[in-house]
């Protein structure tokens, strides 16, 4: 996959899944990153990096399933990431 960084577009607003080992990890709240379009339910491409540099890990699930709006980040580094991305171009 060819996403160029400096397009917002090519960008969504996801949570890490988490492991959600016995169901009670669920519903505690979560920190919505901006990750490339595509990454979402790829098994292959799961340990695709946030503006922020965050990524599931190792035992995660990866991101979660359903993308949102690139407005709808909360991560404050991917906030200032998108800012500097908006001023750029």
């Amino acid at each position: 996959m060819n996403t160029s960084i400096n397009n917002l577009e090519n960008y969504c607003a996801a949570a890490k899944s988490g492991r959600c080992t016995s169901g009670q990890e669920r519903g505690q709240g979560s920190v919505l990153h901006a990750v490339p379009r595509g990454t979402i339910l790829t098994t292959t491409q799961s340990d695709a990096k946030a503006l922020c540099g965050a990524k599931p890990g190792a035992r995660s699930a990866g991101w979660s399933s359903t993308p949102r709006p690139i407005d709808q980040v909360t991560c404050p580094r991917c906030l200032n990431a998108i800012a500097k991305l908006a001023l750029e171009g």
